[in-house]
Order: structure tokens, then C-alpha cells, then sequence
């Protein structure tokens, strides 16, 4: 049995990404069981940068310390709260453990055997993988059975809607102009889902005119099965708010070329993020022209995914 840990503080964007890479790991190895490990660190040691924590185990609740005492043959870690673990299991084990870390871990590299990290985040070492955006992964068998979901008559184009955030604004104003806009799109079969950030108002102009046209609307609110993944692996084209790393990575999965969709706001952070996106040929900003062909397929995650474990396998021999 090959053990896979799944490690971060439990935080969903954090935690779905470490889950999403552990499974594709485990594509490649048959005994394969994942674990997901959520650790909760506690003041003073979370304050010092993780590199320097003077007792990692310390800094966790009693029963989570004990999960430790059977370290996993594969650790897949994420968010700076885990680095400290991550670097503790290494010492300790050297390479009888294989240690990935996601996202910009903002210390040396060489510390792990693996970074995955976005390419706007900048990070270079000769054990760097670059992705667009975030770590997004679905099995050949999940999009199949997906795909099988939705019955497609005409091209599909797949709205995706954000909402508020620290760093951006989805205002009516705004809503009525990506509106606008979309009802200029011809050839397309539309298919609109919301987020749990979307603006009620928002939300209620764009059910309005799914509607009107009979196009297809999606609310996590409704409940019910939800079509996200089914519309995505169907779609061939997509719309995206600016907002969100994880929905723009989710279509970067799927090769779909990405019209990206401003709001108000925004920050450094996210105009590399887009910035990264264009320059690869996948995405543009959507000003009433439509997007239609991405040069790329970005984010080739069971590549990354194989050579990682091809690796692993040399060392075991």
C-alpha cells in the first residue's frame, strides 16, 4: 500500500487543490490510498516563518499530533501552515518520503522534492513545475460520465459568475452590460452558474435572462445535482469573472478558450494572474469579441503528475 497525504489547514480553496493533485498522483500508482490530513497550528509558533518553527508537533492539538506517528510514503502539501510539516517529515525521513509542495512556499525550493506552483507566483528551480492558475484535477472517467450528463445539441458556451471579494465588485450595472453583451453571441447554446459570492441582484438579472432566451441557469442555492462539471466538460467556449483563480483554472483544465469578464476592483495579485493566462495564448479579456481559440492546453496536470511519480519510482529501485 502506498500512502498519499493530502496536507493543509483544512481551508477549502487550499485543501481542494492538494486532493485534486494527490488523486492525480494516484492515477499512476495502483496500491495507491490518500489521506486527508487537516492540521490546525497554534500561536506562538504559527507567528515565525515555518522554516523556523523550533517544534512543529508542539504547535498542534494532542490527536492531531498523533496522526504524525505514521508518516505517508507521498506528502502532497499546501498553504504555509503545512510548509513547517512538510520540512519536519523530510528531516526526519529523507527520502524514504517524497514531499510536493503546492503554490509559492516563499523559501528555498531545494527543501522539497517537488513545487507545483501558478506562473504569475514566479517561482524558478530545476524541481519547479508551472501551472495557470491553481491545481485543478478530474479523472478520464469523471469527465466521461460527465459529459454523458449533458445532452449536446449546438456549441456550448459556459458562463461562469464570481461575485464580491475583497478584491473585486460585481455591481448591477456591470451585470447588465456582460448581459448585453452575451445576447450578441450567436451559434451558442448558453449555460450560466452562479457562486456563493454572487450578489443576489446580481444572480436574479442573469436567472432573468436565461430565461427569456431558454438558456440553462445554475445556483448553488437551488440545490439539486449540480451541472458544473458536466457544462464543462461539454462546453467550447467560456466566460469568467475576473475574480476568481479557481473558476479561470477549472477551464484552463479543460483547454477552453477563457473570455475573461472585469468587474470593479482588483489587485496586483490577480493582474498577473491574468496576465499569465493571455500570455499563453488561452485567455483574453472580453470586450464584446468573442475568444474562441487557445493556442494551448495549459495546465497538463497528468503530466506533471507522471513524471513526478516516474521519479519517485527510480528512488524506490
Amino acid at each position: 500500500m502506498t500512502t498519499i497525504w493530502a496536507l493543509s489547514d483544512g481551508r477549502a480553496g487550499i485543501e481542494k487543490q492538494a486532493i485534486a493533485f494527490a488523486n492525480a498522483i494516484a492515477e499512476y500508482i495502483p496500491d495507491a490510498e490518500i489521506k486527508i490530513v487537516r492540521i490546525s497550528p497554534r500561536a506562538p509558533q504559527v507567528y515565525l516563518p515555518p522554516e523556523i518553527w523550533p517544534f512543529p508537533l508542539g504547535a498542534l492539538p494532542k490527536d492531531e499530533r498523533a496522526i504524525f506517528d505514521n508518516p505517508p510514503d507521498i506528502l502532497i502539501a499546501n498553504g504555509r501552515r503545512a510548509i513547517a510539516y512538510s520540512l519536519l517529515l523530510k528531516k526526519r525521513l529523507g527520502d524514504k518520503i517524497l514531499t510536493i509542495q503546492l503554490q509559492d512556499p516563499k523559501i528555498p525550493t531545494e527543501k522539497f522534492d517537488f513545487v507545483i506552483a501558478p506562473k504569475h507566483d514566479n517561482v524558478k528551480g530545476d524541481n519547479v513545475y508551472e501551472t495557470l492558475g491553481g491545481l485543478v484535477y478530474y479523472s478520464e472517467a469523471a469527465i466521461e460520465n460527465a459529459r454523458a450528463q449533458y445532452e449536446k445539441h449546438k456549441p456550448l458556451a459556459i458562463v461562469i459568475l464570481g461575485g464580491d471579494s475583497k478584491t473585486h465588485k460585481f455591481t448591477e450595472g456591470r451585470a447588465g452590460e456582460i448581459i448585453a453583451q452575451l445576447k450578441l453571441l450567436v451559434g451558442y447554446h448558453i449555460c450560466i452558474t452562479t457562486s456563493r459570492r454572487t450578489p443576489p441582484k446580481v444572480e436574479h438579472e442573469f436567472a432573468k435572462f436565461a430565461r427569456a432566451k431558454n438558456y440553462e441557469f445554475y445556483t448553488p442555492e437551488t440545490g439539486g445535482n449540480n451541472p458544473y462539471l458536466s457544462w464543462l466538460a461539454n462546453a467550447d467556449i467560456a466566460f469568467i469573472t475576473e475574480d476568481s483563480a479557481n473558476m479561470l483554472a477549472d477551464a484552463a483544465f479543460f483547454g477552453l478558450p477563457i473570455n475573461i469578464l472585469r468587474l470593479s476592483g482588483g489587485s496586483k495579485k490577480f493582474n498577473d494572474l491574468h496576465q499569465s493566462f493571455i500570455q499563453s495564448g488561452s485567455a483574453e479579456f472580453f470586450n464584446g469579441k468573442v475568444f474562441k481559440n487557445a493556442n494551448v492546453l495549459p495546465n497538463n496536470i497528468k503530466s506533471i503528475a507522471n513524471d513526478i511519480v516516474n521519479h519517485w519510482q527510480k528512488r524506490q529501485n
